[in-house]
């Protein structure tokens, strides 16, 4: 009723409207279908024939009781039907007359297809409807939900679309079914509810289909006990009072969200029907419609027989029955379909707009050719919105979303919660009341909740997916990433994987407190140097450190002081001049230090087993001159080679990427072969003069106990061979600022031992036994050490001779020895104390 009132009020508005078709009256034709396309189909078969008969010959109207006779006005335009369904059986056949078809209500996308070229729609299209339904499903982060339609163009045509919606907004359809509108439908939608009471993560289910349909399904889920689901309902029967208002749903219903169309009341058309009396009863269903409302009869015979009040002719349509019985929110399309028409037609008799140069033909009667042309231009504003079509005979799309809330005078009743306008969805969600019956607390709809930043997202069976935390260097920055993205070169991932940092290049300061510590013990161990040499130079002139070998003394010293301060080179940042700086240092004073060493030990071994008469004390090994001469000469080749080195390949800086956690800036000694080799080269001398001395310091063991400087010297070599037999291996394999601690630490270890094995057993005598540091004590135990070889070399030479040379038990001997032969050999002449002293070549004394 109210959708024919609607028309008929558009009607009537345009006819005594003098700005839109003037002197010309529209007229009507208005057909209840009852929702069945077999009406729909047989009132459009009606139009069609009345078309082609008006168009083969105009005398033939006199025999159609659809228009006035004598009057040849066929059908221009149709307005209509209520469902998808029917549209599309109807649009098909009034297309054979090219007879324009505008639906309030059909909103199935399949209508949009160039397959349709008559057929418009006030109402928006269903792809629009799917996409809110879409975004309500994103914006309340439900990522597993069920899809359930009726079996035809509307249901297919929603769920499809909603599908393709879906997949976009990340929305997972975990079940999908249909069931048909003939008599297998309640058998399948018992099998569909049953399916959807196994799947408990499924918290919201689509349902697109009619009233009716909607109805059966909504009763076997509360047969089924199905509650507890949020429904989201198309708009044929989310506001539906068939639907709505039955109380024995509400447990099924609680919480259901709704897309329906946006509810523009006309406000004219409401006043129309306002002011409406029992006097109107033009139209036969305003007699049915006042009885019905007020209980009465306009029948008097009627009335007397069954004692049923009269109706009266003050009867009027209050707010509250407006609201209730008579607003419908498609009247709004409805009055825009006419108004479309009554506009196209306008534009016709007022030749607007003129395809082929010529006006559209108006006399016997308009074409609908031209009707369906001047449609696709029309374009006017009416007192609530826009009107226009696009290529696709589509309009404008806004919706409204609606909220079932339990009413115990009606059943229930919905509230509109929010809008979708220009694409855009707009919710006020804590006006929401939801299945539980409270408002705020939103219901869960997801297999598996979204993955956080940090973690991949994969899918598995049945739309359910794991979070696998991003392996090393890889990232992902939102929830639900599908994949992680690799750090770019230089870049690493923090620890959460959710971002990517640039690699830090890390070397080790001097503030740190590795750093602290190693300048600690190198600046004390350069303290300690510096205090022995001071005490040497203040005992200058004693035996101890005369026996030392002055020269070679201090500049062994100087030798460890800088091997201190190389610990302390390593700290410094590496560049062109620190690198082949901290090389040069290490080989040179390294060098002095061994090669000391080597002639100390030398001449240890040189004095005591050679026994040099006092004659030769200026000669040979143990002269100063000689000494020097083999330093430099060592020393001379270390620097050659080191320049050949630096020439041909300088060491230089570089940052070390081996580990990839962090970069290291330090040193690269060598870059090709030359460089190499002079490496190399300098290790093979190194070492070798560290054998040499070893074996020097092996043969003086059985020196004098008060001498054996030997030993010593062997004890600082072990220290120095095993601090860097240790450090090679380790600095080759450990990578990063630790090689640093390495060589820092080995550099600190063997200069602590070259100097505590060399010089603490001397600065125990100079400082805590004076007393023999004397000329007279160590005079003494060079006699003492004398005497004792020279026993021991005659016992040796009687143990050597043979039998007929030794001397009988009478005394004399049984073969005499040669006349040129002494019997007893002098003994060699050891260093005198005094000599030694003077040309300073006295050894070592502990």
């Amino acid at each position: 009723m109210s959708l024919a009132e609607a028309m008929i009020f558009a009607i009537e508005q345009i006819n005594n409207n003098s700005s839109i078709l003037p002197n010309v009256t529209l007229g009507y034709d208005i057909t209840d279908t009852n929702l069945t396309n077999r009406h729909a189909m047989n009132s459009s078969l009606d139009y069609v024939n009345v078309h082609k008969f008006a168009s083969i010959d105009p005398a033939l109207n006199r025999t159609c009781a659809i228009l006035p006779k004598e009057q040849l006005a066929p059908v221009v335009a149709v307005v209509g039907t209520g469902t998808s369904r029917s549209s599309i059986l109807v649009s098909n056949l009034l297309e054979v007359e090219d007879i324009p078809l505008i639906s309030y209500a059909a909103t199935s996308d399949e209508l949009s297809s160039s397959a349709y070229p008559s057929f418009f729609r006030t109402v928006p299209p269903d792809r629009f409807q799917s996409k809110v339904m879409s975004d309500i499903a994103k914006h309340f982060h439900w990522t597993y939900v069920a899809a359930v339609a009726a079996d035809d163009a509307y249901g297919r045509s929603g769920i499809e679309f909603f599908r393709k919606q879906s997949k976009l907004q990340g929305i997972c359809i975990a079940y999908n079914n249909f069931f048909p509108i003939n008599d297998e439908r309640d058998a399948k939608i018992k099998t569909i509810i049953e399916e959807l009471k196994q799947m408990e993560n499924v918290g919201v289910i689509v349902l697109y289909c009619d009233s009716t349909s909607a109805l059966s399904v909504l009763r076997e889920a509360k047969s089924q006990k199905l509650e507890g689901r949020i429904w989201i309902a198309s708009e044929a029967w989310g506001n539906n009072d068939a639907v709505i208002h039955k109380k024995e749903l509400q447990p099924v219903l609680k919480g259901m969200l709704g897309v329906v169309f946006t509810d523009i009341t006309v406000p004219s058309y409401k006043r129309y029907l306002l002011s409406r009396t029992s006097l109107y009863r033009s139209n036969p269903w305003w007699r049915v419609f006042w009885e019905d409302q007020y209980g009465c009869t306009f029948n008097v015979t009627l009335s007397k027989r069954s004692n049923k009040a009269l109706c009266s002719d003050n009867l009027k349509v209050t707010e509250d029955i407006f609201d209730k019985k008579l607003y419908d929110s498609k009247t709004t399309y409805v009055i825009n379909a006419v108004y479309a028409i009554a506009h196209a037609l306008d534009a016709i008799f007022k030749c607007k707009f003129p395809s082929t140069g010529h006006c559209p033909r108006t006399k016997p009667f308009v074409e609908t050719r031209d009707v369906l042309e001047y449609l696709k231009k029309v374009n006017f504003s009416t007192e609530t919105s826009s009107v226009f079509f696009d290529e696709n005979g589509d309009s404008l799309a806004t919706y409204s979303i609606i909220n079932y809330r339990v009413d115990k005078d009606t059943g229930g009743r919905v509230e509109t919660v929010g809008t979708w306008e220009a694409q855009r969805l707009n919710l006020n969600s804590s006006a929401i009341v939801w299945n539980n019956g409270m408002t705020g607390k939103i219901p869960r709809s997801v297999c598996s909740e979204t993955c956080k930043p940090g973690f991949r997202q994969t899918e598995e069976m049945n739309c359910c997916w794991q979070c696998i935390k991003c392996s090393q260097d890889t990232v992902s920055s939102k929830h639900g990433a599908r994949n992680c993205t690799p750090c770019p070169a230089d870049y690493i991932s923090n620890e959460k994987r959710t971002k990517c940092h640039a690699i830090p290049v890390e070397r080790i300061l001097w503030g740190d407190s590795i750093g602290i510590m190693i300048t600690f013990f190198a600046c004390l161990g350069v303290v300690a140097t510096a205090l022995v040499g001071a005490v040497f130079i203040w005992q200058n002139n004693t035996p101890i450190v005369k026996a030392s070998n002055r020269e070679l003394s201090y500049l062994f010293l100087f030798s460890i002081g800088m091997t201190y301060l190389w610990a302390l080179i390593n700290l410094a940042e590496p560049s062109d001049f620190i690198c082949p700086l901290s090389e040069a240092w290490f080989y040179v004073f390294y060098t002095i230090a061994v090669v000391v060493l080597g002639v100390k030990t030398k001449r240890i071994v040189h004095l005591f087993e050679h026994r040099v008469p006092r004659s030769e004390l200026s000669k040979g090994f143990i002269e100063k001159r000689k000494h020097i001469l083999i330093i430099i000469g060592i020393l001379g080749s270390d620097v050659l080679i080191l320049v050949i080195w630096f020439l041909l390949d300088p060491p230089h800086p570089e940052i070390d990427k081996s580990v990839r956690t962090s970069y290291y800036l330090g040193c690269k000694v060598t870059s090709n072969v030359a460089g190499s080799f002079c490496h190399y080269l300098l290790i093979a001398i190194l070492v070798t003069m560290s054998f040499v001395c070893c074996y020097f310091a092996f043969k003086s063991r059985k020196l004098p106990h008060n001498f054996n400087e030997g030993k010593f010297i062997a004890f600082a070599l072990y220290v120095l061979v095993i601090s860097w037999v240790t450090f090679y291996p380790v600095s080759l394999t450990i990578r990063g600022k630790f090689t640093v601690v390495v060589s820092g630490s080995s550099s600190i270890i063997s200069a602590s031992g070259l100097l505590v094995c060399i010089f603490v057993p001397k600065m125990y005598i100079i400082l805590l036994h004076p007393e023999k540091n004397t000329v007279a004590y160590m005079k003494s135990q060079i006699s003492n050490h004398t005497f004792r070889q020279s026993t021991a070399d005659r016992n040796s030479r009687h143990k050597s001779c043979p039998p007929d040379s030794v001397p009988s038990v009478h005394g004399s001997a049984t073969t005499s020895t040669p006349a040129d032969t002494p019997r007893y050999r002098e003994s060699p002449k050891l260093p005198h104390p005094g000599d030694l002293e003077s040309s300073n070549k006295v050894i070592s004394y502990l």
